[in-house]
């Protein structure tokens, strides 16, 4: 496997069932992250740890990329201020640095490289991440009885963690539909299927956001909306009309 420079590629080495394995935690981990977590912690636990791992072993030059080495410096300093707090006031700390929590923040870097720059696995990722917490809205918490309270006027959570998450999430659901609309809706195969499921998740994600959120969640997605119309939406139509001049 070589870029398109024609060095050869980072993931061309990584080993099949390594590479199957990783693969199937990280969908995993996706789909059923919210919706079934005795499922999806631990395969974000395994994601990550494999990532890791892989980019550990076969990464090459991305071993010494600048996240790997912000991930170091953040191990360090938690090791070195969970050490010294340890020795001064052990009763003021945990049993152990919990290193875990803070590997979770770096996560990033384990999902990029199973990925591996490709776009049809991030499009399926996202796809199942979505649809997972979509149905998850619907079983979680109050199910469909929350969502009757929300169109009510009460303001809801859909069972995630607490009140700011649930419309937090689909927010970023709503902003991903806009993004990928013009993939979704083009002229091609399933035309019209593809055309009513993105209506349907975009109408449910657009009121997950309104009977869910507050002021800042609102101007989250208002505030990205604008930078996406700004940034993409706009050249893209303009270059679209220079085109057909």
């Amino acid at each position: 496997m070589h870029d398109k420079a024609g060095v050869p590629s980072p993931f061309s080495t990584r080993p099949c069932w390594l590479w199957q394995l990783g693969s199937v935690a990280l969908m995993t981990y996706a789909a059923l992250r919210v919706l079934w977590p005795t499922v999806g912690s631990p395969a974000e636990t395994l994601t990550a740890l494999l990532g890791l791992v892989a980019v550990l072993f076969y990464g090459k030059r991305l071993r010494y990329s600048a996240p790997m080495s912000l991930l170091g410096a953040a191990v360090l300093v938690q090791l070195l201020s969970w050490t010294l707090g340890y020795f001064h006031h052990p009763e003021w700390v945990a049993d152990n640095p919990r290193l875990d929590r803070l590997g979770k923040l770096f996560i990033f870097i384990a999902v990029a490289w199973w990925l591996a720059g490709s776009t049809r696995r991030t499009l399926l990722l996202w796809g199942l991440a979505l649809g997972g917490y979509v149905v998850a809205s619907f079983l979680l918490g109050g199910g469909l009885d929350e969502w009757r309270a929300g169109l009510q006027g009460q303001r809801v959570g859909f069972g995630i963690r607490n009140y700011q998450h649930g419309p937090m999430l689909f927010g970023i659901a709503l902003l991903g539909l806009m993004i990928f609309a013009p993939r979704c809706l083009a002229v091609g195969p399933w035309r019209v299927m593809r055309t009513l499921i993105w209506s349907l998740l975009t109408t449910i994600a657009l009121s997950g956001v309104l009977i869910g959120s507050d002021t800042r969640d609102m101007v989250g997605v208002v505030a990205g909306s604008a930078v996406y119309v700004a940034t993409v939406a706009l050249p893209c139509s303009a270059r679209r009309v220079r085109a057909s001049q």
